[in-house]
């Protein structure tokens, strides 16, 4: 084989092994989280994760559990206090029925999350670059620090629901 041939045969075994490798970065994002939040400010996250119902269901009176991933102070765990919850990472449910829930997210309040359990899998879907997808992440950079730092963007990464395309969006701060 040639040199051609040794360049086309690499890119061909890249393009079939590229969907298992994109597969895997992306389940890498959350962590096994339904999805997170990170800042810019620090290596800290918010974690969101499905709460469900001892039948399996979502619980339609709570779907989610959120809390801090304290990665900067030891990887530790800690609950959102009450201003975080109501102003900055909690959310409010807007409807709940038999397929899953919506809620809305403080930080993200430009659209709605659907949270669905498909093939006994929870996963949150929303629009991301105007396209219906699978959100994973969320990156918020901010400017200043402590109380009074602003929000210069928000990135939503995700995939398609299928989990073939990536998906990204950038919005820029308010």
């Amino acid at each position: 084989m040639g040199a051609v041939g040794r360049v086309l045969a690499r890119t061909a075994l890249l393009v079939l092994l590229l969907p298992a490798l994109c597969r895997q970065a992306r389940a890498a994002e959350a962590d096994g989280h339904l999805f997170v939040i990170e800042r810019s400010l620090n290596a800290n996250a918010v974690a969101y994760d499905v709460v469900t119902t001892r039948s399996g269901a979502l619980d339609p009176g709570s779907p989610l559990r959120v809390y801090w991933l304290m990665r900067a102070e030891r990887g530790e765990v800690r609950e959102l206090n009450a201003l975080e919850r109501s102003w900055a990472y909690g959310y409010d449910v807007r409807s709940c029925g038999e397929r899953g829930c919506t809620v809305a997210l403080h930080a993200l309040r430009t659209r709605t999350v659907e949270i669905e359990v498909a093939g006994g899998a929870p996963r949150a879907v929303t629009l991301i670059g105007e396209r219906r997808g699978v959100l994973r992440r969320v990156f918020v950079t901010a400017a200043g620090r402590g109380p009074v730092s602003s929000v210069t963007s928000v990135e939503l990464f995700g995939e398609s629901s299928d989990g073939r395309v990536p998906l990204y969006e950038r919005i820029a701060g308010r």
